[in-house]
């Protein structure tokens, strides 16, 4: 499937780092590069962030402040 496909493409790229179960409290967008500071004290200094932590993401906030998700009518099934 899509998400394995994208995920082993991630495993296998060393330029590329995954980071689960972090709390991002501010994203710093410098002229070259990403500050992301996380709550449990780590810090980041990335070229790219990627805000893939769902519809409710904390972290889209500071990618793309756009509000809160609201229903426009459509639904989506997903499976496995």
């Amino acid at each position: 499937d899509l998400l394995n496909a994208l995920y082993q493409a991630c495993l296998a790229d060393p330029l590329v780092t995954l980071e689960t179960n972090r709390t991002v409290i501010s994203v710093d967008e410098r002229p070259k590069s990403i500050m992301v500071d996380c709550a449990d004290g780590t810090r980041y200094d990335c070229n790219m962030v990627v805000a893939a932590d769902g519809l409710w993401s904390s972290l889209r906030k500071f990618v793309h402040d756009d509000g809160a998700p609201l229903s426009v009518g459509y639904v989506t099934y997903r499976g496995t």
